[in-house]
């Protein structure tokens, strides 16, 4: 079973804070987005088992584990979500959509 410490822990800036992820495994990108309440712990049996053929990317998204609680009133949407991932584009991470 996968634990928490097995993972590359890292932090990007994004413009609604600091968004924690884990990584593992080399190749092309393969992003795991967790949904509704919860964190990128719940992929961990994923990571693990993806990261032998893809390098994994996981992240809190705001509010969420060890990523920055939003300023503002959250807002969950699509458009929202998709400026936090902007931020691992412009990190270098060619992230695919």
């Amino acid at each position: 079973m996968a634990r928490p410490e097995d993972f590359t822990h890292r932090e990007v800036l994004t413009p609604r804070g600091r968004m924690h992820f884990v990584e593992a495994g080399k190749g092309k990108p393969l992003l795991l987005l967790h949904g509704g309440h919860g964190g990128w712990v719940h992929w961990i049996d994923n990571i693990h088992a993806l990261a032998g053929a893809r390098r994994v990317i996981a992240p809190d998204l705001p509010g969420f584990g060890l990523s920055d609680p939003p300023v503002a009133a959250p807002e969950f949407s699509c458009q929202a979500e998709d400026t936090s991932i902007d931020a691992f584009d412009d990190a270098g991470f060619r992230v695919w959509r």
